[in-house]
């Protein structure tokens, strides 16, 4: 027999699922490395951690399970950092940047969205799973526009902090460990030679 909290449960799991899987679309629509089956998965893993520790308070509070010292909050402290340590995989540096923090932020929120979809917060998990759409979606041309705007003003050698191009300019110094050289304008450094 179906009881009504095991119907509110996959109820919970079944909108944690889906608004991981609208944020996972949009990632994939992206083409980024976290996408949908990710996103669902982080999700719902997170609503069924929640859910988890959730019902642990609720059969104490019966005396079911007398003698268990616990507390939901250490659940989703450890979805955070479960969550943030995900996160952190999909970080990486390549050529003086940083690739990955948005989707890193992005497996972040989600399991969030799955923690509040597992409480039973729906509306808290819809109108995050909508800004977070929005920060994603809408605004990402935006930032490409400014960051077009600072590109194409730094290679016409205007405002400050702009790159300086590579030629003459650049300091070497000749030393026992080989050549080095020094960009100042825009604080790139690179060495050639032995132990650099």
């Amino acid at each position: 027999m179906i009881h009504e909290q095991d119907l509110d449960f996959a109820l919970r799991l079944l909108v944690a699922v889906v608004l991981g899987g609208l944020i996972g679309l949009e990632r994939e629509r992206s083409h980024k490395p976290a996408g949908l089956r990710t996103l669902m998965l982080v999700s719902m893993g997170a609503a069924l951690f929640a859910m988890l520790g959730e019902g642990i308070v609720v059969r104490d509070a019966r005396g079911v399970a007398q003698g268990i010292n616990s507390d939901p909050t250490r659940v989703v402290a450890g979805i955070i950092g479960g969550g943030g340590f995900l996160g952190a995989g999909a970080i990486f540096q390549a050529k003086g940047s940083v690739k990955g923090l948005t989707t890193a932020a992005g497996i972040w929120i989600t399991a969030a969205i799955g923690v509040a979809a597992g409480l039973g917060f729906f509306i808290v998990a819809a109108t995050a799973t909508a800004l977070t759409l929005i920060t994603l979606a809408v605004l990402a041309p935006l930032e490409d526009r400014v960051n077009g705007k600072q590109a194409r003003r730094a290679t016409a050698g205007g405002g400050a902090g702009a790159a300086a191009p590579p030629g003459p300019a650049d300091d070497e110094a000749e030393g026992g460990a080989g050549t080095h050289r020094t960009r100042v304008a825009s604080s790139a450094w690179s060495g050639r030679g032995t132990g650099v």
